[in-house]
């Protein structure tokens, strides 16, 4: 598998709600960075290893969002890296309000699995 395959198979995992899969593509010290407005993560901080992403960013998504999802509008192929391009939606929970966010996410595998995830998002949108 290509790493833009990985890729493209880590975001249907997601759209699908699979989240045991998308954590299985991740390497288990994957070191992870949300941005500083995200509601869920470290405050734009790394966040280290699979289960501190489940725990920190996978399991709070309701908490914070209804029908969350990402639109994937590009996946850019750069070797060890690939480049996201696209859009949350869904609804904010606190604000009541549908969300169209525009986002990039630049990852970088090695060996088959992701080992960096670097989140870019226009989070006054959320």
């Amino acid at each position: 598998m290509t790493n833009l395959e990985l890729a493209q198979q880590a975001y249907a995992n997601f759209a699908a709600g699979n989240i045991p899969a998308v954590l299985e593509s991740y390497d288990d010290n994957i070191s992870w960075r949300e941005c500083a407005g995200m509601p869920m993560g470290n405050g734009g901080n790394p966040i280290h290893g699979k289960d501190a992403v489940l725990q920190q960013i996978f399991m709070p998504i309701p908490q914070h969002f209804e029908n969350f999802g990402i639109k994937v509008d590009e996946l850019i192929d750069f070797g060890n890296h690939v480049l996201m391009v696209g859009h949350y939606h869904g609804k904010s929970l606190a604000t009541g309000k549908a969300i169209n966010a525009a986002t990039m996410h630049f990852i970088t595998i090695h060996n088959g699995k992701v080992t960096r995830f670097v989140q870019v998002a226009d989070t006054a949108m959320l």
